[in-house]
């Protein structure tokens, strides 16, 4: 299904809640550890623990969202939580109302990094908040959950660099909070390793899901040379495609969150993928199983949590290309960090 036809799917902006019942283990499809599994589902029962989930994009986006929603459900299949969900949240007012709700009924509430907290946890002493990519006000119930962007971002610029033809690429990135900004860093800091030369443009078009904004900025960098666009974005990523289609100048995109090679074939030279499903699931079991959690949780290209996946086709020197760069930046001898 082209991605295009998906996002018929979306439904309209505004706030929807999930109600999710709890599920018993017998639901466990996964290929995770059944003995932990099972010990951490007893726990949750023990503790009736009620977990909440805000999100200021659609739950079935495709990419951040969609990925977030993924973890939290296989968290309610797998341990035994109780979820209450709520996307779509596309103002601050809507946001700080379904945290204040969220607070009231869970004892932990998770929120994208694009949600303005407000101060709310600070009301609400017993609820553990945890922002899912950012980092919140140090307070004993707030938790932050960084993705190491630099690394990976900057496998996407080796890539872009590679592949360009005219020595000029471009970042696209949507609201320009500290995951995208470090994106920019890192991709920056990927491309100029492999040419010091080259011109790398950069634009925040302020939204995740805005298709038109997003091919604006598009157009915008190919007129001024760039032929590999990386689109940091969610569904706005569309527009980014459709720029680079109409263009007809041979211009490829890089995509980020989830593989996007299926949904863009022969515009899409490989793309930046978080398992943000494992890294919502892991941050929920880890909160179920010891009761808590630490001020920070880290997840990157150690571990498993982070990499840059190619599209099929690639040609030999970007598979090398990031092949040698990730086994640099693993064993320390790259510093993605400019």
């Amino acid at each position: 299904m082209q991605f295009e036809a998906r996002l018929k799917l979306l439904r309209p902006t505004a706030v929807v809640f999930v109600v999710a019942a709890t599920i018993g283990l017998a639901a466990c499809g996964s290929s995770s550890s059944s003995s932990s599994s099972s010990s951490a589902s007893t726990s949750a029962a023990k503790k009736g623990i009620e977990v909440g989930l805000a999100q200021p994009t659609p739950n079935n986006d495709h990419s951040f969202g969609e990925a977030t929603h993924n973890g939290a459900v296989k968290a309610q299949s797998q341990l035994g939580v109780k979820l209450t969900e709520v996307d779509s949240l596309t103002t601050p007012r809507a946001q700080a109302s379904a945290l204040q709700n969220l607070a009231r009924r869970n004892e932990l509430v998770l929120m994208d990094g694009a949600i303005s907290s407000q101060g709310i946890s600070s009301k609400f002493p017993k609820t553990h908040f945890v922002v899912t990519d950012g980092t919140l006000p140090s307070a004993p119930n707030n938790h932050s959950v960084h993705q190491d962007w630099h690394p990976v971002a900057y496998l996407a610029g080796v890539a872009a660099a590679t592949a360009s033809k005219t020595h000029t690429v471009g970042f696209i990135g949507g609201i320009p909070i500290p995951v995208i900004l470090d994106a920019q860093k890192g991709y920056t800091a990927g491309a100029k390793s492999v040419d010091p030369s080259i011109k790398v443009l950069h634009t925040t078009i302020g939204s995740f899901t805005d298709s038109a904004k997003g091919k604006d900025a598009a157009n915008a960098q190919i007129a001024g040379g760039a032929d590999v666009l990386y689109a940091d974005l969610d569904t706005a990523h569309t527009g980014i495609v459709q720029a680079a289609k109409q263009s007809g100048k041979g211009v490829h995109v890089i995509g980020s969150v989830a593989p996007k090679c299926d949904i863009s074939k022969g515009i899409d030279i490989g793309d930046t993928v978080f398992d943000q499903e494992r890294i919502v699931f892991t941050t929920i079991k880890d909160y179920v199983e010891d009761g808590k959690l630490p001020p920070t949780l880290t997840f990157g290209l150690k571990g498993g949590y982070s990499s840059f996946q190619l599209c099929p086709g690639a040609s030999a020197a970007l598979k090398k290309a990031v092949a040698t760069t990730s086994d640099g930046l693993l064993a320390g001898k790259i510093n993605a960090n400019p």
